[in-house]
């Protein structure tokens, strides 16, 4: 497939699905992709992601348009319908242990989650993470069997805590996360302090007004990471907001869109590939603590599944602090940075990503909410602002299923 300084003209439609479908917002869930062996190429991986993105059967003439642009040809409302249903029946003869057909008009939450991670683990969505237009770190994933004998096919309740990890590397270091969680010294109780919430509210919401009025008054585009395409009054907004980022990121202004995109601010004009501000209210700033609601979707981490326990563990010692997290790991200060990194170097390779990638992104969002103060791997002093580990504790609370005040 060949790059472009943006997106492709086949590209373009489909990644307009793909951020409509909810791969940037929603959990991914990749329980049954290895299941799945269905062929998949671009009409019907956007007839998929057409399905995870109707709501109620009905289907948008939003998702119309880029459909019509991947397949070259006009729909008329039931024969989209009957595509979309008939790609769906096409994915559910592969799932053998699956009882029931996936159906549009009635896709359950979980379903929906097992059609977006069967889309997220075809040949034509790596395609456009190895474009680099997509990157995996941006996407949450989770894991649930749905060959275990307790798994219950009709429960649409989701536990995000409870889900079972696929990747080696989260089990193996189930016990690591545990240990540094405790040493955060997290609160048991559901409850978090109004006077503190405020605090954080007034601290994060100015911060991100401003990097959206960015996006509102001035034409910024999609690029992919590579790409040269730059903004210069975006990149005046890092240079006097983001530090430490020279040398940890490619292109800082791809990044930076990257964390608005996954907190549902951004949204991607389709004919322009221009970022603008999400006119969805659901996502206003202005609701009551919106702010510190939508950095829960890259506080603690903004991971893919191969690399949650990498943001885990990132996001775990710089709340624990740097004695308290040297404790629970058993070594010296001194050595943390070095055995992150080793960490770091065991996440398999996705695409063009690599694990400094993962904890790249992970680091910029801090940096974008104005919440990390040291530079990347310097893990001997205090990370983060006050307020900062508030949010941190909180996420992390969150995460483990033990805040859901928030």
């Amino acid at each position: 497939m060949t790059t472009t300084n943006s997106t492709t003209t086949l590209n373009k439609p489909l990644f307009h699905l793909v951020q409509l479908a909810g791969i940037f917002t929603e959990l991914v869930d990749t329980g049954c992709a290895d299941a799945v062996k269905a062929p998949a190429d671009d009409q019907e991986l956007a007839l998929w992601l057409a399905a995870a993105a109707t709501v109620d059967g009905e289907i948008a003439e939003c998702i119309r348009e880029p459909v019509e642009q991947v397949f070259g040809r006009a729909f008329t409302e039931q024969e989209l319908h009957d595509a979309i249903s008939n790609a769906l029946e096409e994915l559910s003869t592969y799932l053998d242990w699956f009882d029931q057909e996936l159906d549009v008009v009635d896709l359950s939450p979980k379903h929906r989650r097992w059609v977006l991670g069967v889309a997220w683990d075809s040949a034509p969505m790596q395609s456009l993470v190895d474009d680099g237009l997509i990157t995996p770190v941006a996407v949450s994933t989770t894991y649930t069997n749905p060959e275990d004998d307790d798994w219950d096919e009709d429960a649409d309740d989701y536990d995000e805590a409870s889900a079972h990890p696929a990747p080696p590397l989260a089990v193996a270091h189930r016990q690591t996360v545990q240990d540094l969680l405790t040493a955060c010294s997290l609160p048991s109780t559901d409850e978090v302090d109004l006077t503190e919430l405020l605090a954080v509210e007034k601290k994060l919401k100015p911060r991100l007004v401003s990097l959206l009025e960015v996006f509102r008054d001035n034409e910024v585009y999609l690029a992919s990471e590579r790409s040269s395409r730059r903004s210069p009054e975006l990149q005046a907004w890092i240079d006097k907001n983001v530090q430490y980022t020279e040398g940890l990121a490619v292109n800082a202004q791809y990044n930076v869109a990257m964390v608005l995109l996954a907190m549902n601010l951004l949204v991607i004009d389709i004919d322009t590939d221009r970022l603008e501000v999400n006119p969805d209210p659901r996502v206003s700033l202005d609701r009551e603590f919106a702010s510190v609601r939508l950095a829960f979707k890259v506080v603690p981490l903004l991971f893919s599944a191969e690399g949650r326990h990498l943001g885990l563990i990132d996001a775990a010692i710089a709340c624990a602090g740097p004695l308290a997290a040297a404790n629970a790991l058993k070594m010296p200060v001194n050595q943390l940075e070095g055995w992150f990194k080793l960490r770091m170097a065991e996440v398999p390779r996705v695409g063009n990503t690599v694990g400094l990638h993962h904890y790249s992104l992970s680091y910029v969002a801090r940096q974008v909410l104005g919440i990390q103060v040291a530079p990347p791997f310097v893990f001997d002093r205090v990370q983060l602002t006050t307020t900062g580990k508030l949010l941190v504790q909180w996420a992390l609370r969150r995460y483990s299923g033990r805040l859901t005040a928030l």
